[in-house]
C-alpha cells in the first residue's frame, strides 16, 4: 500500500490509493457533492514501436475528498477494440476528456477530443453517465460550427450555461460554443479568439476558469510533445473580446511552463479565491509515465494572473478553514453560533437563517442570500430558516447548488412574502426544497418542514 500523501509534489510519480500510478492524463477535474472527480487519459501501456503514442485504453476515472489522496474507479469510456470503425478503437485517438454535471438532466456529460492518427479526423466526442463513476455512453462526435475541432475543454458558468472550448481552423484559432442546455450539442452561439497564423505561436490545450466576474483562459502554444511558454488571456464575457496578457508563470524554466503543459484549472471546493493549474509533463518516448505538475495560482490587487514554481506546497494552505480541511461535522450548528463577515466555521452542516438575525454579528445570518454565499464558499449544502417572515426574497439558484437542501427548521412556520422569485426551487407536498429542475415560484407561502 502506497503511504497516504501529506502534500503535493509537482512531477514526482502519483500513487493512488492502491499505490498505483494515476493515469488521467490530459484531464480535468470536476467537484460533486463533496468529491473530486479526475477524468483523463489512461496511457498505462507500451508506446507502439517507434512512435510517440500509445494504444488508446481509455478514460479514466479517480476520486478524492482531499485532492491528495486518489481512489481509481477504473476505465469509465473504455476503447472498442472489436470495431476497427468505432471512433474509440485503440488505434483512433481520444484525447484530453473534460466532464460536466447538468443540474437540468442529472446527467454528467464528457467531451473529447476525438481524431486519427494523422490527426486531420478532428472532431469533439460526447459521451453521457448517470452517475460520475460512469459508465458513460459514447454518443458520437461532430464539428462544432463546422470547424474542425482539436485540443480542448469545458467551462460551465455560475448560471449554468456551458461552454466548449476548442482549438480549431488547424490551430489557427480558439473557438468558444456555448453548448445546448443538455450540454449534449456544441451548435449555439460561437466566437473565435487569439487567432495566429499557425504554429508554434497558435495555441492549444485551453483551460478555462472564472474568477471575481472575470473569465480567464490559459492556454500554451503549438510545439507538440516540446514544452513552450504558456500564456492567458482575459475577458468580462466568455462570448466577448478576449485579451492577451503573456506568461503567466514565474520562476526555473517559466519559459517552458516548467516543462509541462497546461490542462485544467480547478476550482477549490471552500477556499477562499483559491485555483490550482493542473499541468501534464509530457514523456513522448515512454507515456505511461507522464507527470502531473499541480500548482496553486495567485493574483494580484489588478488581477493579474500568477503561477510560481513550487517544489512541494501544502493543499491546506488553499482549504485551511473550509469544510474540506475538516472531515468531521455536526448534525446541526447552534444558532448562537458566529458567522462574522469572511469567517466561517469548519464544524458546520447547516446555516441557519433567522429574519431577526444579522448577516455582520453573532447568531443565525439575516438573509437567505448570505446563506447562500457562505453555503457556496463552504461547502455546506443544508440551510435552515427559522420562524419569521422574509420579505422581498430574491434567490437564484445554478448548477453548483443542485444538490443544496433548503428547509423549514422542524415544527416551525416561515412566510415568504411579496414578488419573491425562487429559481431553481420546487414543491414537495407542504416542504420547499432545492432540486435541479428549474422553476419560479411566485407569491406568499407558508410552510412547514
Amino acid at each position: 500500500m502506497n503511504p497516504s500523501p501529506s502534500s503535493m509534489r509537482p512531477g514526482a510519480v502519483w500513487c493512488d490509493t492502491d499505490g498505483q500510478p494515476i493515469q488521467a492524463h490530459g484531464g480535468g477535474v470536476m467537484f460533486h457533492q463533496g468529491v473530486y472527480y479526475w477524468y483523463g487519459e489512461n496511457k498505462d501501456v507500451p508506446n507502439m514501436p517507434g512512435t510517440e503514442r500509445v494504444e488508446v485504453v481509455g478514460v479514466s476515472c479517480y476520486s478524492s475528498r482531499d485532492l491528495l489522496n486518489w481512489k481509481n474507479e477504473g476505465v469509465v469510456l473504455p476503447a472498442v477494440p472489436d470495431d476497427p470503425d468505432s471512433e474509440l478503437h485503440p488505434l483512433k485517438v481520444v484525447e484530453r476528456p473534460k466532464v460536466l454535471h447538468n443540474a437540468r438532466t442529472g446527467k454528467f456529460v464528457m467531451w473529447m477530443h476525438i481524431d486519427e492518427i494523422g490527426y486531420q479526423y478532428a472532431r469533439a466526442g460526447v459521451a453521457v453517465a448517470d452517475r460520475p463513476e460512469g459508465p458513460f455512453t459514447y454518443l458520437g462526435s461532430v464539428r462544432p460550427c463546422d470547424a474542425d475541432s482539436r485540443d480542448l475543454t469545458v467551462f460551465q458558468d455560475d448560471d449554468g450555461a456551458a461552454y466548449l472550448v476548442t482549438g480549431v481552423l488547424w490551430h489557427s484559432a480558439i473557438q468558444i460554443v456555448r453548448l445546448s442546455d443538455d450540454y449534449l450539442r456544441a451548435d449555439g452561439e460561437f466566437v473565435r479568439v487569439l487567432q495566429r497564423p499557425g504554429p508554434p505561436t497558435a495555441r492549444e490545450s485551453p483551460a478555462v476558469f472564472k474568477r471575481r466576474g472575470r473569465y480567464y483562459l490559459v492556454s500554451s502554444g503549438t510545439t507538440g510533445w516540446k514544452p513552450n511558454e504558456a500564456e492567458y488571456a482575459v475577458a468580462d464575457r466568455m462570448l466577448g473580446e478576449w485579451t492577451t496578457q503573456g506568461n503567466p508563470c514565474t520562476g526555473p524554466d517559466a519559459e517552458l511552463t516548467f516543462h509541462a503543459q497546461n490542462t485544467h484549472v480547478l476550482p477549490v471546493a471552500g477556499g477562499d479565491d483559491a485555483f490550482i493549474v493542473m499541468f501534464d509533463r509530457w514523456n513522448p518516448h515512454n507515456l505511461r509515465d507522464s507527470r502531473y505538475v499541480w500548482l496553486p495560482a495567485e493574483f494580484s490587487e489588478a488581477g493579474e494572473l500568477r503561477i510560481p514554481w513550487r517544489d512541494e506546497w501544502s493543499v491546506e494552505m488553499l482549504t485551511k478553514g473550509s469544510p474540506m480541511a475538516e472531515t468531521v461535522t455536526v448534525d446541526r450548528i447552534d444558532s448562537r453560533q458566529a458567522y462574522a463577515e469572511g469567517e466561517v466555521l469548519r464544524k458546520t452542516s447547516a446555516i441557519y437563517v433567522n429574519p431577526a438575525g444579522s448577516d455582520d454579528c453573532e447568531g443565525p445570518v439575516a438573509t437567505l442570500a448570505r446563506a447562500l454565499e457562505i453555503a457556496r464558499s463552504t461547502g455546506v449544502r443544508r440551510i435552515v430558516l427559522q420562524a419569521g417572515r422574509y420579505m422581498d426574497v430574491a434567490l437564484q439558484l445554478g448548477p453548483q447548488d443542485s444538490d443544496l437542501v433548503i428547509e423549514a427548521a422542524e415544527g416551525e412556520t416561515v412566510t415568504l412574502v411579496g414578488g419573491h422569485v425562487l429559481t431553481g426551487w420546487t414543491d414537495e407536498g407542504d416542504d420547499c426544497i432545492a432540486c435541479p429542475v428549474p422553476g419560479v415560484r411566485e407569491g406568499t407561502r407558508d410552510f412547514r418542514s
